[in-house]
């Protein structure tokens, strides 16, 4: 039996004629594949969907979309004609950057697809959240089944790469046995998963190994060994030539080491924002983020900090130790 959430979902779909879905800024592999695994639904349906960006896509993910169905935004007349928004892989409006206020002047029905828990209070939109997925990808599966989509290769490729990209290996709790289910459903219609892994993970540049490498030597621990930092200046990582994506796993290898209870990366990007990306054993780090008007979840979370650095180091540094001093319910 369908949610109500979700039957209000397919009902806003089968009504459109133009439905238009996009991600967040920095799309990752959750953002894009459930992207393109959706916009190729709609189109198996007859809609005249169109899919697009605020960003490029990073080149790692690129195989997900062969035929470059993803458009960028440029000006609000690419908008013409779109009678629903579908957002991927977020609930807050603030993570569509610069592509948010066009699309709320549109005035249509605008969709959230997500599972992150939400930071902002619900406006007129249709948020349909599952915290208990581990990826949006699961829900764009679960959605494009209740619609009666066909999946082909292409369709599932891109789900099982939004799935094991935001699965990380599979370690995190939220990893349950229908998740695998899910994974088998896609097995089906033959994807060829070391071509994924391939992509994915074996294709890193050097610019990316010589900038981890350069991190990993500088590794801050502190709070005795519980907390480790990752600190990347913007000039750090432009001298290396590695892109903002590239930064993404780095954060991932901090809880690895024995005691290590909270691990951050501070990431200085364009236009004076810092990007703080949590992760922890046994800390609540989404409270954290919260703290600092980010998201995510309790063991993987983040936010973005207008500041400098070493300001916002500073602030969210005696923020986590404030946490370890108060016990893991932040």
């Amino acid at each position: 039996m369908l949610g109500v959430v979700m039957e209000r979902v397919i009902d806003l779909i089968k009504s459109s004629k133009r439905p238009l879905i996009t991600t967040h800024h920095y799309p990752d592999g959750d953002g894009l594949g459930s992207q393109i695994a959706l916009y190729s639904g709609l189109k198996q349906l007859g809609k005249n969907a169109i899919a697009m960006n605020v960003d490029a896509i990073p080149s790692k993910f690129s195989f997900l979309d062969p035929a470059q169905t993803i458009q960028l935004f440029r000006s609000p007349s690419d908008l013409k004609g779109v009678d629903l928004v579908i957002v991927a892989d977020t609930g807050d409006w603030r993570m569509l950057g610069s592509f948010a206020e066009p699309l709320q002047k549109i005035g249509c029905p605008v969709v959230f697809l997500d599972h992150h828990p939400p930071v902002q209070e619900p406006g007129r939109e249709v948020h349909w959240v599952d915290v208990s997925c581990q990826a949006t990808g699961e829900l764009v599966f679960y959605l494009l089944k209740a619609l009666g989509v066909r999946l082909d290769p292409q369709m599932a490729t891109a789900i099982y790469a939004a799935m094991i990209t935001d699965a990380s290996a599979f370690r995190f709790r939220g990893t349950t046995e229908g998740f695998h289910k899910t994974l088998g459903e896609l097995l089906k219609v033959k994807v060829d998963v070391e071509d994924v892994y391939q992509r994915l993970y074996a294709q890193d540049s050097v610019g990316k190994v010589r900038l981890f490498g350069h991190v990993l030597r500088e590794v801050e621990l502190l709070e005795k060994q519980q907390v480790a930092v990752l600190t990347i200046p913007a000039a750090l990582r432009e001298k290396y030539g590695a892109t903002i994506e590239d930064t993404h796993s780095f954060v991932e290898h901090l809880t690895l080491m024995k005691g290590v209870r909270v691990g951050i990366l501070f990431r200085e990007d364009p236009a004076g924002l810092v990007k703080v990306s949590l992760r922890s054993v046994d800390v609540s780090v989404l409270a954290l983020a919260e703290q600092f008007d980010g998201g995510g979840h309790p063991f993987a979370a983040g936010t973005l900090v207008r500041g400098t650095l070493e300001d916002v180091k500073c602030d969210v540094l005696q923020a986590v130790r404030q946490c370890l001093k108060d016990g893991s319910n932040c």
